[in-house]
């Protein structure tokens, strides 16, 4: 009986090794992959950022200081500058973020224009695919005062977003 012991820790040491070089190479393959996964997150900065301008009281967002309140979808149209724009959003990453506010009738508003004028056209352009450019458009329409009136108009944001 000898002989049919050996050989049944034979087999069973074969089955370990199988079961073993198995779980090995599953872990090897999970470890590939997901060290090789790439987290696309250019359109959630560019939404947080769209989102930041709209909403923020520091932005565009009107804000009554009589009651503490702010209104949803209302701007404040004396905020709506370059200057303003650069001094309430500071973005000091390896990313660099530009925007186009165009509400209609005024003129455009940039954040970041230099960035903007220079990454846009590669935005437009065929070889978006081969660079690290992200652009997106969004269109809102808001309310804001004027001349003691309240106006409503569609406002343009256009972001571009790319690495350095």
């Amino acid at each position: 009986m000898g002989d049919g012991d050996e050989g049944m820790k034979t087999i069973a040491a074969i089955h370990k090794m199988i079961f073993l070089a198995i779980v090995t190479l599953l872990i090897i393959f999970f470890a590939y992959f997901v060290t090789l996964t790439d987290i696309k997150t250019e359109d959630t900065e560019i939404n947080l950022f769209i989102n930041r301008i709209i909403y923020s009281v520091n932005s565009l967002a009107y804000y009554d200081e009589d009651i503490d309140r702010s209104y949803l979808g209302r701007i404040d149209i004396t905020k709506l500058n370059s200057t303003n724009l650069e001094s309430t959003i500071d973005y000091s990453s390896d990313k660099q973020i530009a925007a186009k506010l165009t509400l209609r009738g005024k003129d455009p508003v940039f954040y970041n224009e230099n960035l903007y004028k220079r990454l846009e056209p590669i935005a437009q352009s065929s070889l978006k695919r081969a660079t690290s450019v992200e652009y997106k458009s969004r269109e809102f329409w808001v309310s804001y005062v004027e001349n003691n009136q309240l106006k409503s108009s569609p406002i343009k944001i256009e972001v571009v977003l790319g690495t350095t």
